[in-house]
Formats: structure tokens, sequence, C-alpha cells
């Protein structure tokens, strides 16, 4: 991240948008302003570590924003139902206040001249489809997959994070984590509900959801090497990590 490269950590601080930026924050389910984590005893590879590793995080939260928002568009023009909508726009702002809640841990960690967060090409890249199956192929593969299998190893990050900083962000992201998945079955069976021919492509999408898991446990489990940041809550051994191999797979509905 090179000083003001990213733009998460620019308030837009004109009366205008204070007021947008202050309701939208006051939406989190608890306070993280100001929360930085302790340096004190650390070896260098720790904070090296933690930079990296809220880094990353930054990208993942700011490419859920983006993702969702493209959602919303889908429904939109679907002309989905209201309570769909509502549900989606308020993920957003989630989303973009997950990657602002994280967004000023990587330079807190100390010197950051080297690092370079880039979130351009984070959109959906799914194949083109009707707008109501695109809508619940984007539920399915990042609400109920992507957010559901984010659950599991955010609560091990979690449970190793000694730092308060670093435990008080993964709380946070944790906490929404689990509303979101709920949101996404929601939205998938409503949507369901009010085109039944819907059932059967979401059934189609089984082998592809399948897929997710595996690729998403396998890269968590990739990364689960051990080693420095463990008590910034970005490092984890491998016994803490998802199973290779999903229990039942995932299905719709």
């Amino acid at each position: 991240m090179r000083p003001g490269r990213l733009h998460l950590l620019d308030d837009g601080t004109a009366a205008p948008f204070a007021r947008f930026v202050a309701e939208l924050e006051a939406q989190a389910p608890f306070d993280t302003v100001a929360l930085e984590p302790d340096r004190s005893g650390a070896s260098a590879a720790d904070l090296e570590a933690g930079q990296l590793g809220w880094a990353w995080r930054v990208v993942d939260e700011y490419r859920s924003a983006l993702r969702f928002t493209e959602l919303l568009g889908e429904l939109l023009e679907a002309q989905a139902p209201f309570a769909a909508l509502a549900t989606v726009h308020r993920l957003i702002g989630d989303e973009l206040r997950h990657a602002r809640h994280c967004a000023p841990l990587p330079a807190a960690f100390g010197p950051h001249d080297h690092l370079r967060i880039e979130l351009d090409g984070l959109g959906w890249q799914g194949p083109p489809r009707p707008p109501l199956e695109r809508a619940l192929e984007i539920v399915l593969r990042e609400l109920v997959i992507g957010e559901g299998e984010s659950i599991a190893c955010l609560r091990a990050y979690q449970r190793a994070a000694t730092d308060p900083a670093a435990a008080r962000v993964l709380d946070l992201l944790l906490e929404d984590e689990v509303r979101h998945f709920a949101a996404g079955r929601h939205v998938e069976e409503l949507l369901c509900e009010r085109h039944p021919a819907l059932r059967a492509f979401a059934a189609s999408l089984e082998p592809v959801l399948l897929d997710d898991v595996r690729s998403i446990r396998g890269q968590h489990r990739a990364d689960a090497r051990g080693g420095p940041g463990r008590r910034y809550g970005v490092s984890i051994r491998l016994e803490e990590a998802p199973p290779a191999v999903p229990d039942v797979p995932p299905a719709p509905g």
C-alpha cells in the first residue's frame, strides 16, 4: 500500500458525505474505530505477516462489496421482490464497512511504502445468463457458499488471535458473515418461491457449488502453514483449517 493509494482511507469529510459515512458506520454491530495492533514484543516476521494478511483481507472484503453490488443490479433488472433488494442493499453496506475496518490495519504494522493494494479486476466472472439465473448463481456461490465457507475459517483465525485490535475486527467480520450466510439462504428461497423454474437451475449448479467448496477449503488449507502472524489473526495451523472434503455436498434449499 502506498500513501494515499487506498481510497478506503479517504473520508471525503465535506459535510454532505460525512452524514452518509456516519450512517453506514452506525450499522456496525459494535465500534472498531481507532483500533491499532499492539506491536510491542512482536518480531519483524510477525509484523510483516500481519501487514500482508490484513492487506489481503481488505481485498477480500472489497471483492464482496463489488460482487454484491453486481447482484443488486441483476435483482433490480429482474424486478425481484423488495425484500430481496433491501437485503442485498444492506449486505453491500456491510462489506464496505468491513473493507473500511480492515483498511487501517496494514499501515499500522509499520512502514508500508513497499505495499500496494490493488482493487482492480475483482468483479463477477460467471457466464452470461438471464438476470434471475445470474442473480441466483451469485447468491448461491458468493453468499451461501462463499460467506458460509468463510465462517469456519474466520472462527479459526479469531481463536488464534491474541492481539485485541485484530481479534475485535475479526469478531465484527464473523458476526456479520453468519448473518450474510443466513440472508443468502433466505434470498435463495424467496427467488425460488416466486419463480419455481429456478429450482431446476439451482440443482444444475450443484457440481459447481461442490467445486467451489473444494477450491475454497483447498486455499484455506494451503494458507494454514502456521508460522508468524498468529497473534494478529493471520496464521493458523493445518489442523485448525476446515476439512479438505465437505461432509455433505452443498445443495440449494
